[in-house]
């Protein structure tokens, strides 16, 4: 993995055999090469932009969460929580510059909004499974000053105007290195196993204090996207003949247990909107600063993250032993069409 965490993830393919039932097939995403319609600065290079990874801004993002409402009366018991993250799409894997919005030279931005359940395995540890969530990639002016620990300078716009890509949090499956994709990361046979997707580990006695890998499927375009875009915001370059859709996997890693200086109530207002325009729900039902993480208590807490992404697509592959019988279901059909032909 990346120094900052890794990545981002995709869709979803079926492929066929006769006599086969859903049953008796696996998803699997494999991770590839996509052109992004976006541009970088340095060196000069119009949309679409190719790449295997996005990366992120170290300690350049904040991410927000509030452990929402408790499932039980006691300590030990898992807490919904929501989480809201943020963070500047800086570079790109196989190319050099900063990326920017395809619309000039505006910034570009990940938002993305969480929901799940947090389940205490220590006094400052726990793990976190979501099921829900959405990510955009929006354009921002450079000429506001972003400040990753205060929403209000966002840019956050509930009607989407400056988003350029939608993505929603996809369903848990096995990752794999494509032919031409990123190295995944050190995990045992270059697989990441479906359990670990779009689950994070929190630990707040470390500085290191969460790392997370989620699965977003691409679901369209966005209305910031020029009206000269000759393809979607992304659009796979897929040399294994794979006919899934696009999508990202998403590497996050929490680098600084930082507060956030100077939030406030409309920071707090900010976050909820933007948790009720993606997931149609409050981020928070509480105002005022931000407490330090603590399952046992109702509230919010902040820290600097980074990310890297990197584009997959979805296949839906039978089972080895399916796979074989799905075969001789096929041969026997060819010997029956023989001996037909023999009569």
């Amino acid at each position: 993995m990346s120094p900052m965490g890794k990545k981002f993830i995709a869709g979803l393919a079926v492929m066929g055999f006769v006599g086969l039932g859903a049953s008796n097939v696996e998803a699997t995403r494999f991770s590839e090469e996509a052109d992004f319609w976006l541009s970088s600065i340095i060196p000069t290079n119009n949309p679409p932009l190719a790449a295997i990874e996005l990366q992120g801004t170290t300690d350049g993002g904040g991410l927000f969460t509030n452990t929402y409402a408790p499932t039980g009366l006691n300590p030990t018991d898992p807490v919904i929580i929501n989480t809201v993250g943020v963070n500047k799409i800086s570079g790109f894997s196989n190319g050099n510059g900063f990326v920017v919005s395809p619309n000039g030279d505006k910034t570009v931005y990940v938002i993305f909004a969480l929901n799940g359940v947090a389940t205490p395995t220590g006094a400052s540890s726990a793990t976190a499974l979501f099921t829900s969530g959405k990510a955009i990639v929006m354009e921002f002016d450079e000429n506001i000053t972003f400040n990753a620990k205060r929403p209000t300078t966002w840019q956050f716009d509930s009607g989407l105007a400056n988003v350029l890509g939608f993505y929603d949090l996809g369903a848990q499956e096995d990752v794999r290195k494509g032919t031409n994709g990123d190295d995944i990361g050190a995990f045992p046979g270059g697989v990441i196993s479906a359990a670990q997707t779009n689950f994070s580990a929190i630990n707040t006695a470390t500085d290191v204090l969460s790392q997370g890998i989620f699965l977003f499927d691409f679901a369209g375009n966005g209305l910031a996207l020029p009206g000269n875009a000759t393809q979607d915001f992304q659009q796979n370059i897929n040399p294994d003949g794979l006919p899934g859709s696009e999508g990202l996997v998403l590497f996050t890693q929490q680098t600084n247990p930082s507060t956030a200086t100077g939030f406030n109530n409309l920071d707090e207002a900010v976050l909820n909107d933007i948790f009720n325009t993606l997931l149609a729900g409050n981020f928070s039902d509480n105002s005022g600063p931000l407490s330090t993480f603590d399952l046992g208590q109702l509230g919010d807490f902040f820290n600097e993250f980074g990310f890297s992404a990197n584009p997959t697509s979805s296949a839906i592959v039978p089972e080895p032993a399916t796979a074989a019988l799905g075969l001789m279901a096929l041969a026997g059909l060819a010997l029956r069409g023989r001996r037909r032909q023999n009569v």
